[in-house]
Parts: structure tokens; sequence; C-alpha cells
């Protein structure tokens, strides 16, 4: 046995969403976090293939006033 507790198991994310104001706030947040860093991934890879945000729009099937909401 390794000893490896996962962090759930830990009690620490019950004290999190305590601390984050419950468990709907809690995963409200974390899903906030996930979509910025989704938000800043999507402009680190167009920028490092050199694309623009209405190239990245026409790919994508949208406008590029929401790649840019996006980014």
């Amino acid at each position: 046995m390794s000893g490896h507790v996962t962090w759930s198991a830990s009690g620490h994310r019950e004290r999190a969403e305590e601390l984050a104001g419950g468990r709907d706030a809690f995963l409200e947040g974390a899903h906030r976090m996930l979509a910025e860093a989704r938000a800043w991934r999507l402009a680190d890879m167009r920028q490092e293939r050199g694309i623009t945000q209405a190239q990245v729009a026409e790919r994508m099937g949208v406008t590029k006033g929401r790649v840019s909401q996006i980014e």
C-alpha cells in the first residue's frame, strides 16, 4: 500500500467547499477556473500558430467577436 490518499478522501474538498460558500459555489468557481484556463490555452495556441482570431472563428464556426470574448 502506497499510503496515497485522494484529495476528495482527505477531507480537503469538504473544507474547500465550506470556504467557497458551499458545494454550488465551489463547483461554479471550479468551472470558471477551467473556462479561464481553456481561454488562455486557446489564445496561446493561436499565437503559437500565428493565426488571427478571425481565422480561429472561421474554423470554429463562430464570430470573431465570440473568439475575442472567449480569450
